[in-house]
């Protein structure tokens, strides 16, 4: 047969875990089993039960400020706010070895032989007679309890609070929660130490530093007083200097002087000017305060009345009438005699103030100059007070201060700055051994640790293994031309496995049912066509060299689809570079830009290219529009495809599950494979297989839609 390649049977050989084998290994190992886990457990539990109980009680404590609180001292808010660092330091004085010296002795721990060191556990025995470990018996019987209590002494701050947990373990529940609440309080009682020595040895430090203030204080005051008096720098009222305060008093007498002159020529001019109208002068108040122009005008007036009668009777030229208008015009000179008096008197006011304002003036400037020239002696006078009155205000203050420390010195109980908010208890329950639960996990670990030795021997045994073998049920003929009446045996090298297994582990489950239908036709298939599984396919491709290869299917494209998903992940696994193109018509618009876009240069390569997580190999969608027959006959076509084999080892062609016409010929004659996925008892199959071989220039290979992942199809 021209063109044939001889074939022979192909098995391939690899190797499974043997889950029933290694079960079996377990149940017939299974009193070996039981009798470990029985054992450990039992032995876990002796070793626990032989662990003397131990027994932890706590007592909790507040960290704050409680000091004494004085009519003197600041508010309670202005005191120091208790910050982390202070509650740290305050666990550390829980655990220091003063504090643990206290309740040892407080306690009588050196009488238990739980501290004293006499009784160790029997590896440390075994260790120290070894020459390994330290022998306890050699530290100081002392050192011993000591060690032992911080051992079993633990305290710790809650988080996020000023709250300390001291903690105590210890064999006797009830020594446990005593030693718990002594713990506390020596830390109590040392507080309260510390705190009346800082008193003490503060109100003796405040009455050294007192007396010598009152000596600094008192040589302050004579050195002012000395000073003043040796620059005559008395004090007057208002705490002012003698010169400052006859300063003022002169201010203040010009000032009533300036006054008596203003008022006394303003009184003089008015009256001057009433004497040149006699007829006003009634109008003055300066005459009408003067008692003779008061008499003078009271005459005026009954002259006048007496007058007024007798004009009723007399002629005007009577004697008497003559007579009294000669007494009005006396009265009225004597009453302009009166007013030139007092002007005269305004005017000797006036003189008098202007003597007095110049005398006071001078006085004033005098003072002033006295003044200026104390003003040196002024300023090293105020210097000197301003230092003797800081002394004396640093003295009233440590006063203060000495009477608040004698009086916390005198109190009978000095509060520590904390405060027990939770006393241990006598506690009820051991905290360890948990004899119960740790039995149970040793119990478990034991069973696991017994079937990991089983499992572990039989994998060394190899009997945890087991071959598997897959050979082919049915001959491959290359030619499309001649039937094979010889099984053809086709050389394919051994596959690993790849994560595409699992893929095509579910993918088989769902086509099963198309199996089963199809089994009985394709044993009475009367053609024999060339067909063959995807590995077997695979190898040829390799053994061809095959760069361009077009799948097509007759029925469902679910099978097309699935089988280029597998034999992309053949070629990938065997590390070739895959790129699916996409030609379904029905795929158009499907995943943005692809070849139709690529062909019509609207994309780049760049953009149209994208990789499958599942198969790992690129692929080119079929593009926003299907393919035209315009296209597909065009010679960009087969350049964009010759570029892609440039690039990539496989080219897979997707041409759907159609049947084929004169376009999609093209394509599949320009393949240097094609696969026709479908099953060789469907005439339609044959029908389409006629057509392709017919045409010539391709090899035709036929999948089964149900086809394995290896060997030939069933």
């Amino acid at each position: 047969m021209s063109g044939s390649v001889e074939a022979r049977q192909h098995v391939e050989d690899d190797v499974a875990l043997d889950l029933s084998g290694i079960l079996g290994a377990i149940w017939r190992r299974k009193f070996a089993v039981l009798a470990t886990t029985v054992l450990l457990g039992a032995g876990a539990y002796g070793l626990l039960s032989m662990i003397p109980p131990r027994y932890q009680a706590e007592t909790k404590i507040l960290i704050e400020d409680r000091g004494i609180s004085l009519g003197t001292e600041k508010a309670a808010g202005d005191k120091a706010v208790i910050d982390q660092e202070s509650v740290a330091s305050q666990v550390q004085l829980l655990t220091s070895r003063d504090l643990a010296r206290r309740v040892a002795q407080s306690e009588a721990l050196a009488d238990k032989s739980e501290f004293d060191g006499s009784r160790g556990s029997l590896l440390h025995t075994l260790l120290v007679a070894a020459g390994i470990g330290s022998d306890p018996m050699r530290v100081a019987p002392e050192e011993r309890v000591l060690d032992a209590f911080s051992e079993r002494l633990q305290v710790y701050r809650v988080e996020g609070s000023r709250v300390v947990v001291a903690q105590f373990t210890s064999e006797d529940p009830e020594l446990a929660s005593s030693v718990a609440n002594s713990v506390v309080a020596a830390y109590m009682a040392l507080q309260a130490e510390a705190k009346r020595r800082m008193s003490e040895d503060q109100t003796r430090w405040l009455g050294d530093e007192i007396e010598s203030l009152r000596a600094k204080v008192t040589e302050a005051e004579r050195a002012v007083e000395t000073y003043r008096s040796g620059n005559d720098l008395f004090v007057g009222e208002n705490n002012a200097t003698l010169a400052r305060q006859q300063i003022t008093d002169l201010n203040n007498s010009l000032a009533a002087a300036r006054s008596d002159k203003a008022a006394a020529q303003s009184r003089a001019d008015a009256l001057r000017a009433l004497l040149d109208r006699p007829s006003d002068l009634q109008s003055a108040t300066e005459v009408l305060d003067s008692e003779t122009f008061k008499t003078l005008r009271n005459r005026e007036v009954a002259l006048r009345t007496r007058l007024s009668e007798l004009s009723v009777a007399l002629l005007p030229g009577h004697p008497t009438i003559r007579a009294i208008k000669a007494q009005i015009s006396d009265i009225l000179a004597q009453e302009v005699a009166e007013a030139r008096r007092m002007l005269a008197g305004l005017e000797n006011d006036v003189t008098v103030a202007d003597a007095r304002i110049a005398s006071l003036t001078a006085s004033l400037e005098q003072l002033k100059s006295t003044s200026a020239q104390n003003s040196d002696s002024e300023v090293e006078l105020r210097a000197l007070e301003r230092e003797a009155t800081s002394q004396r205000n640093l003295l009233e203050g440590m006063l203060v201060r000495y009477r608040e420390a004698i009086a916390r010195q005198n109190a009978e109980v000095m509060p520590a700055d904390a405060r027990v908010i939770s006393r241990a208890s006598v506690p009820s329950e051991p905290t360890f051994p948990k004899v119960v639960p740790l039995t149970i996990v040793a119990t478990v670990a034991g069973f696991l640790l017994s079937l990991g030795w089983v499992i572990t021997a039989e994998f060394l045994s190899g009997r945890a293994l087991r071959r598997v073998s897959v050979v082919p049920e049915k001959p491959l003929a290359l030619e499309s031309d001649v039937v094979a009446t010889e099984p053809a045996v086709v050389e394919m090298p051994v596959r690993r496995p790849t994560v595409a297994d699992a893929v095509e582990a579910d993918l088989v489950r769902a086509t099963d049912e198309l199996r089963r239908a199809h089994a009985g036709s394709a044993q009475r298939a009367e053609v024999d066509l060339p067909t063959a599984g995807l590995d077997v396919i695979h190898a040829m491709l390799v053994s061809e060299d095959a760069r361009r290869v077009a799948i097509m299917g007759v029925g469902e494209a679910f099978a097309v689809e699935r089988s280029i998903a597998l034999l992309s992940d053949f070629a990938v696994s065997d590390g070739a570079k895959v790129v699916v193109v996409d030609t379904v018509p029905g795929h158009a618009g499907i995943g943005g830009t692809g070849l139709s876009d690529l062909i019509a240069g609207d994309a780049p390569f760049s953009d149209v290219i994208r990789r499958n997580p599942a198969t790992r190999a690129h692929e080119i969608g079929v593009g926003r529009r299907p393919l035209d027959p315009e296209m597909l006959s065009g010679s960009t076509v087969e350049t964009l495809l010759s570029a892609l084999e440039h690039t990539y080892d496989l080219v897979l062609l997707d041409l759907g599950a159609l049947d084929p016409d004169l376009d999609r010929f093209r394509l599949i004659a320009s393949a240097d494979h094609t696969i026709l996925v479908g099953d060789t008892a469907d005439p339609e199959v044959v029908r389409i297989y006629g057509l392709l071989t017919s045409e010539g220039g391709t090899r035709v290979t036929i999948a089964p839609p149900w086809t394995d992942v290896v060997g030939v199809a069933a």
